[in-house]
């Protein structure tokens, strides 16, 4: 789990001690073509980490262009390794603003922000460096942002 779970610089740089914790935590699941991991305004409650396959991202927004015209925002198609829904992790009752349908057969590995929660609970390191990466604001929104392909 280690080399997916340190795409995001977040757990890159978490505190060695802590880091086979949070692989502990995190479960695999297993989805088919066509299957929905989540939808847009769905409350999430995990973060996922994209192991084997692709998942296509579909934002549920409306985008507003210059001249005023409404356009849906282009699909994204997301490759393994990558991460989707860290902010679930951070934020309580984070709404997904994106759909996203498994169009290969994939593996996930799922981590709960409860279980993560504990973690914070019994290790005051970890509850430390959180404190100090919500002061560190490029490393906040670095977590947050998948690695979308160029």
């Amino acid at each position: 789990n280690r080399p997916v779970l340190t795409l995001p610089p977040f757990f890159r740089e978490m505190p060695a001690e802590l880091l086979p914790h949070a692989c502990v935590i995190a479960s695999s699941v297993l989805c088919a073509p066509g299957d929905v991991v989540l939808q847009t305004g769905q409350t999430q409650q995990s973060m996922y980490f994209l192991v084997r396959g692709k998942l296509q991202v579909l934002p549920g927004k409306r985008v507003l262009t210059e001249s005023g015209a409404v356009r849906m925002p282009t699909a994204i198609i997301l490759d393994a390794p990558n991460f989707i829904c860290a902010e679930a992790l951070f934020r309580p009752q984070w709404a997904a603003p994106y759909t996203v349908v498994c169009i290969s057969h994939c593996e996930l590995l799922r981590l709960p922000k409860n279980a993560f929660d504990r973690l914070q609970l019994e290790f005051p390191d970890l509850q430390a460096y959180l404190e100090k990466q919500q002061g560190d604001e490029s490393m906040a929104t670095d977590c947050m942002t998948p690695i979308f392909p160029v």
